[in-house]
Order: C-alpha cells, then sequence, then structure tokens
C-alpha cells in the first residue's frame, strides 16, 4: 500500500533522477495522496472536470495504482502510466490514466522513436510490430503519424487496455499538468491537441471529449492545468496528514471581487470588448482556477493577447460542459456577498452574464435559479411583488431571466429611494 509520496518514489523507473520539486513525478504524487483524505478519492479540480460530463459525474476512486505497467507487443518494454486508477459510478466503472506533466514534452515523435530518422540503423521487427498494434487499436494508420508523439499513442492503448481487463464501461486518458506562476509555456499541450484531433476529439482545457476509436470500449481524453503543490501541501503528504487549509472564498465571489475592483464590463450588448474579462474569467473557473489562487490570469493588467495565447480561444456560446462547470461554481455563491464587493446594479450585471452565458445549461437544470432567486427574493421588503414572484420562480419551471434582474434592479433602486427619502424626512 502507498501511504505517502515517499512509497510512491519508490516505484517511480529511476527514483532519484524523477523526484524534485516541481517536477509532474513528485507533483502528481502530492496531488493525489493528498487526495486520499477526500471522500471521493481524487484532487477536488479533477473531480470538478469529470462532473461537469455526465458519464463521469459523481465518479469515485475504488482504488489506485502509481506506475502501473502494461504489457504491449513487440519487445519487453511495458508502458508505465503515472497513476491508473479503477472509478466507480452510476453507469459503471472507469478505467483512468493519468499522465503527469510539467514543462517537459511528451517524449519521442513515432518517426525518432521507429528509426526512420536514423537510415543506418533500421528499426527493429519488435517495433514495427507495436507500432502496427498501436495504430490499429486507435485507428490510426502508420504511415502518417509519425509527426505524433509515441507516448501519446502507448499510453492512450494502455488505458484501452486496463478497461478491458478490468471489465471497465470506459476508458479515460487524464493528463494533469502542473503549471508554476509565470512559467513559459511548453509544446505539450499542442503536441496533445494534435494527437486528440487525429482520434477526432476537439479537446479543450477542463473539458472531457470523447475520441473516435475502434472496439467497444469507449476512450475520453481530457487536460487539466493544476497549480503546483504548496509547502503544506507537500508536508502533509509526507506525513499522511490532511492538510490544515483555511476555508477558500466561493471562486464566483471572487471572480465578482475582482470584478468590482477593475470594473469590467458587463454589458451584454457590447461590441467593443464582448464582456472580455468574463469570457476569459469564467473559462478560467471552469478549468479549476480560483481567483485568489496562483496562475490566475485574467484581469485588467493582463493584455488580450497574453490570454488568448496561454488561454486560447475562448468558444462563445459557451460549450454545455464549460457552461455546467460553471453554474456549479456559481450556484453556491451568496448574493449578500457579490453585492458587497460591486456598486449597485453593476452586481447584477455580473449575475446576468452568468445567465446568458450559460443559459443552455441553465434551462437543462435551473441550477442558478433554484440558488439564485430565493437569495435576491430576501434583498426585497416582504410588500414587494416582485419578492413573491421570485419566491414562485425558485419551485417553478421558469428559469430566471434578465427581465427578473431588471426587475430587482427597479425594486432596490425604489426601495432605496423610499429609504433615503424617509430618512430625510425624519431628520427634518
Amino acid at each position: 500500500e502507498v501511504r505517502s509520496i515517499s512509497d510512491w518514489q519508490s516505484r517511480l523507473g529511476d527514483p532519484e533522477l524523477h523526484w524534485k520539486r516541481g517536477a509532474s513525478a513528485m507533483e502528481l504524487a502530492v496531488s493525489w495522496t493528498l487526495a486520499r483524505h477526500t471522500p471521493r478519492g481524487m484532487p477536488e479540480n479533477v473531480a470538478a472536470v469529470f462532473d461537469s460530463h455526465e458519464f463521469l459525474a459523481g465518479t469515485t476512486v475504488a482504488f489506485a495504482i502509481p506506475e502501473l505497467r502494461t504489457s504491449l507487443p513487440g519487445g519487453s518494454t511495458s508502458s508505465q502510466t503515472d497513476l491508473w486508477a479503477l472509478l466507480r459510478g452510476e453507469r459503471g466503472s472507469i478505467a483512468l490514466s493519468v499522465e503527469g506533466k510539467t514543462l517537459e514534452p511528451f517524449g519521442d515523435t513515432v518517426d525518432r522513436w521507429f528509426g526512420k530518422e536514423r537510415p543506418r540503423r533500421p528499426p527493429s521487427s519488435g517495433r514495427a510490430e507495436r507500432l502496427e498494434f498501436l495504430a490499429e487499436r486507435l485507428g490510426l494508420d502508420t504511415s502518417s503519424i509519425g509527426t505524433l508523439r509515441y507516448q501519446l499513442l502507448h499510453r492512450s492503448v494502455a488505458s484501452l487496455l486496463e478497461a478491458e481487463r478490468w471489465n471497465a464501461s470506459a476508458a479515460v486518458m487524464l493528463v494533469q499538468r502542473f503549471v508554476k506562476p509565470g512559467a513559459r509555456e511548453s509544446s505539450s499541450w499542442g503536441d496533445f491537441r494534435d494527437f486528440a484531433l487525429r482520434l477526432k476529439a476537439d479537446v479543450q482545457p477542463g473539458v472531457v471529449v470523447r475520441a473516435a476509436v475502434p472496439g467497444n470500449t469507449p476512450l475520453y481524453l481530457t487536460w487539466l492545468d493544476c497549480p503546483v503543490a504548496t509547502d503544506e501541501e507537500l508536508i502533509s503528504a509526507m506525513t499522511d496528514r490532511p492538510v490544515r487549509r483555511a476555508t477558500r472564498q466561493n471562486a464566483f465571489e471572487a471572480l465578482c471581487k475582482c470584478a468590482g475592483k477593475e470594473s469590467w464590463c458587463w454589458k451584454l450588448g457590447c461590441t467593443t470588448c464582448g464582456c472580455m474579462h468574463f469570457r476569459y474569467g469564467l473559462t478560467e473557473l471552469s478549468r479549476g482556477k480560483h481567483p485568489a489562487g496562483a496562475g490566475w490570469l485574467t484581469s485588467t493588467r493582463a493584455r488580450s493577447e497574453r490570454l488568448r495565447r496561454e488561454l486560447g480561444e475562448v468558444p462563445f456560446p459557451f460549450p454545455i460542459p464549460l457552461q455546467q462547470q460553471c453554474l456549479a461554481i456559481a450556484s453556491s455563491a451568496r448574493m449578500a456577498t457579490i453585492a458587497s464587493h460591486a456598486k449597485f446594479p453593476d452586481w447584477l450585471g455580473y449575475l446576468g452574464v452568468v445567465l446568458d452565458f450559460c443559459r443552455d445549461a441553465e434551462a437543462e437544470g435551473r441550477a442558478l435559479t433554484k440558488a439564485w432567486a430565493p437569495q435576491l427574493s430576501d434583498l426585497l421588503p416582504d410588500e414587494s411583488s416582485v419578492k413573491r414572484q421570485l419566491r414562485e420562480l425558485a419551485v417553478g419551471t421558469r428559469t430566471l431571466s434578465l427581465s427578473d434582474l431588471e426587475a430587482v434592479e427597479r425594486e432596490l433602486k425604489y426601495t432605496h429611494s423610499h429609504h433615503h427619502e424617509w430618512a430625510q424626512g425624519t431628520r427634518t
């Protein structure tokens, strides 16, 4: 049993070379060793990404094996998965393969591994057999995959093989990249995206996408950027004691605080920026980031070119998985806290941005309506007709709309104005 990161270290191919602070092996070990103390047995940011996909939502770890070796045809070298786990969910078991990364690439291209760049040394028959096997399992042509990264091929096939071995309903290959604040960009994301596109999977960070592969076992691909471990987390992983964290503010509340401080544009009809900071900020929330955490990018200080370079082009309208992830976070936010972070009526505009950007997912589950309508009603006087409408809305079938927020704005304006006139008259 792996009880601490020291036990994990002993399973590495080279326990000394690959074991250092900030490197993928140690960061992955800390992340998942700490997850032993969570109800679902997986890091919270990984769980958040899985919960945005209906097939993986609510899954828990049955057991996990670091550095699992999977035999492949064509030689004695196995595919060594950084972390393999069997997940349990409502739709059966899921085989999860996790590949840890920091700045390092995915190794050699297929051509380089196969030996095409060394014409004087022809490739062995074993390598030819293995490449043919990997290409067949992924539905690829060996003549057209020379520029893809070999590691991505054999890791994905190993994930499928382990899923079949354990009779799992599906296989998931997750790249968990650990990023230091201000770190330079690596080529690994581009290589992963190129590989996924060959499997007809248009991947985006923080989104689970199904790949097109032959056979009866579905293969899902996903990429997640995570912050490196803090000193407290490292010590906790070394001693196998739960890390003591201060309760962090809801990420959407923190986003609204930043928006209020920097006066982000929230006007939905704006043709100048299109609520740019909210688009990028909500995208970062959907990827498990927190405005107060390391690696947060969206602010008025960050140029739009840098945001596009590091976060990619934000699709609009938002894809459903991104919408669902935003709703999961925003629905837990407190109206009173949001109202304290920005001037009136800007904070109502922030709510309107989320309602509009995530309207498709909101129509399906009414998460914001159920959470926000009662809280908004609490801000209004008892005699208000809008207050009654909001209470009925919370238990009805209609979703909270922009016109509802406008009604709240008018009511609050009237209430504040009336209170001001009464106070003036009393003093007189």
